[in-house]
């Protein structure tokens, strides 16, 4: 019998440590009670991921992004300050940093609207 990680079945990984890794998201709808977190391992001080707030054109919203160094299955992102306050269409931008950028794996995001969380 094989037990697995949630949601770590699969990953997005670079291949070599050579070059620039960055992934944009399917268009997501938000809005300012939206909560984001990543399923993410790999991560340390010399291996971040950049996560920016696009808009359904992949123009960034602002200039806030959040740098994530935290491993973990389902760690919070505060991006609520880059929502609109009305539902909106956005999308993510995850970019690898770090000496050692090879080793993230990227293996999820969630998005939660706040009125579903009560529904």
């Amino acid at each position: 019998m094989v037990t697995l990680p949630q949601d770590r079945f699969g990953s997005l990984k670079m291949q070599k440590a050579e070059g620039q890794a960055e992934l944009i998201t399917a268009p997501i709808t938000v809005d300012k009670q939206s909560r984001v977190a990543i399923n993410a391992s790999g991560l340390a001080a010399d291996a971040t991921v950049r996560i920016e707030v696009l808009d359904e054109f992949e123009r960034a919203l602002d200039d806030h992004a959040v740098d994530l160094n935290e491993s973990g299955f389902s760690v919070p992102i505060d991006l609520s300050s880059s929502f609109p306050e009305a539902a909106s269409t956005i999308r993510l931008k995850l970019t690898y940093l770090g000496e050692v950028r090879d080793r993230i794996a990227f293996h999820a995001l969630y998005v939660t609207q706040a009125n579903k969380e009560n529904a």
